[in-house]
């Protein structure tokens, strides 16, 4: 059967997590979810991430690379055009960038653009000059914290006006507290069929799922799993699960004994039942890891590599070999990490028993855990958001002076890989290398990777999508508002 086509009109209403009153519409603070979901829909970005997990177009139509991958121009769409009257230029752009860059900058994404040099504004289209090879540039571009906003006249960007060039303009805004958003009657891209788009924060998940339930929201970004099959009941509630690539990990502080030795870490590698927690604690909204951070929502995905099962045998052969049978250890884990945080640590403590280790659940404060216990204590639970591709993830988290290795893990052929796969461009060897390293990390890193956590949020059964969804955030890539649309 043919699919319906999207028809125009119509407010959209979300329910939506995740949203403070200390938001600011500065893209270099955004951290909240209720941040990310607002400016995909009233700002844009250089390139976007499609619902089948390709880099589509954006602000910019296309782009293309010098044959070492360290000179990107990408070409304008020339109707592209901000909320406030003018077309998007080059001078916005690099505007627009430079907000992150320099010295002084306090931007999240710095980091992200540290290799680049130079920008440069060719009227129809802006050149970065890279200090190194980067393959990856374009799928840089889609982080949360990139939108290209209005440059002035001291080069600065107009940040706080709330101003953008997306499908949705910005009329009424209380940070914590909610949007209205009415449609840009010039937007660019596709999409865009609601005539307005109100976003309320929410964030306690009960309350959110009511407003579903009594149709106060025609569409809610984050519900519990617990509650997905009694939701998944009401005739009038569709359930979106995603699988992601954001992901759950164990990491072991490589230089700390006894994570210092290999054998070791495989034997707690081996001694989660990964399964048994996909079932029990995210009742199955997720799917196995399999100890190297690269998922099956990213490019590149290494499925050639044998995964990793539960066998407490072998995990007391390698202590025994390691000299470390009746191993103890303590794991440190909060609530507020993901769903069942502290739940799927007991019952990895579980699992452990079988294989003669003892794991010590340490139930640390919600508040300060970040900055506190991870990267401090030398075995702990992490939950990571979703990265674009891996090596995105692998720089921020793997490479030997990352400041987020979180697993101290020092391997110089890893990195070694790392270098040449940013700077090769053709994709068939790319995949080799990320293959090698992949199966590098699984067999010597020091994180075990128990699961890729899904993305599920729900609607009113009117609302309507293509019927693939983007993984990179809730709702669609945070671009529900833009690509879903009413029923007739």
């Amino acid at each position: 059967t043919a699919k319906a086509a999207p028809s125009n009109g119509g407010t959209f209403r979300i329910a939506q997590h995740d949203g403070n009153t200390s938001d600011t519409h500065d893209p270099g603070t955004y951290l909240s979810f209720g941040q990310i979901a607002l400016a995909h829909t009233h700002r844009a970005y250089l390139t976007m991430i499609n619902p089948d997990q390709t880099l589509g177009p954006d602000v910019a139509s296309e782009w293309s690379a010098t044959p070492d991958a360290k000179e990107w121009t990408f070409k304008l769409n020339p109707n592209a055009t901000f909320h406030s009257g003018g077309k998007v230029t080059g001078a916005d752009v690099v505007a627009s960038m430079n907000h992150h860059r320099g010295e002084d900058s306090k931007s999240a994404a710095k980091a992200l653009l540290d290799s680049v040099e130079d920008i440069v504004d060719n009227g129809d289209s802006v050149t970065f000059k890279l200090s190194s090879p980067n393959a990856d540039l374009p799928w840089i571009m889609p982080d949360y914290h990139l939108p290209i906003l209005k440059a002035q006249a001291d080069g600065s960007i107009d940040w706080a006006s709330g101003d953008g060039c997306g499908p949705y303009r910005l009329v009424d805004h209380e940070w914590g507290v909610g949007s209205r958003l009415v449609r840009h009657d010039d937007w660019h891209g596709e999409g865009a069929y609601f005539d307005e788009v109100v976003f309320t924060i929410i964030n306690d998940p009960n309350a959110r799922q009511t407003a579903l339930l009594t149709g106060d929201a025609d569409s809610v970004s984050q519900i519990e799993n617990k509650t997905m099959s009694l939701l998944a009941r009401d005739p009038n509630v569709e359930i979106d699960n995603v699988s992601s690539a954001q992901a759950i990990t164990m990491p072991m502080h490589c230089d700390t004994a006894p994570f210092d030795n290999v054998d070791v870490r495989n034997a707690l590698k081996l001694a989660i039942n990964r399964e048994e927690l996909v079932e029990k604690i995210t009742f199955g909204a997720a799917t196995v890891g399999n100890d190297f951070h690269h998922s099956p929502a990213m490019p590149y995905w290494p499925d050639s590599i044998e995964q990793r099962q539960y066998d407490p045998e072998q995990a007391k052969a390698l202590l025994k070999k390691a000299g470390m049978e009746n191993l103890e250890v303590n794991f440190s884990t909060a609530d507020s990490i993901t769903t069942g945080a502290v739940d799927a640590a007991v019952l990895f403590s579980e699992h452990a028993k079988a294989a003669g280790i003892k794991v010590n659940v340490v139930r640390e404060p919600n508040d300060g855990y970040w900055s506190d216990v991870w990267l401090t204590k030398p075995f702990v639970m992490v939950t990571w958001g979703a990265r674009p591709t891996p090596d995105v993830m692998y720089t921020l988290a793997y490479k030997d002076d990352a400041p987020w290795n979180e697993s101290r893990w020092q391997n110089a052929r890893f990195n070694e890989l790392l270098g040449q796969a940013k700077a090769e461009l053709d994709d068939t060897k790319r995949a080799e290398m990320y293959t090698e390293m992949a199966q590098i990390s699984r067999d010597d890193g020091g994180s075990i990777i128990p699961y890729f956590p899904n993305f599920v949020y729900a609607r009113r059964k009117n609302v309507r999508h293509i019927g693939q969804l983007a993984a990179s955030w809730h709702m669609d890539g945070a671009r529900a508002a833009s690509r879903w649309w009413f029923e007739g």
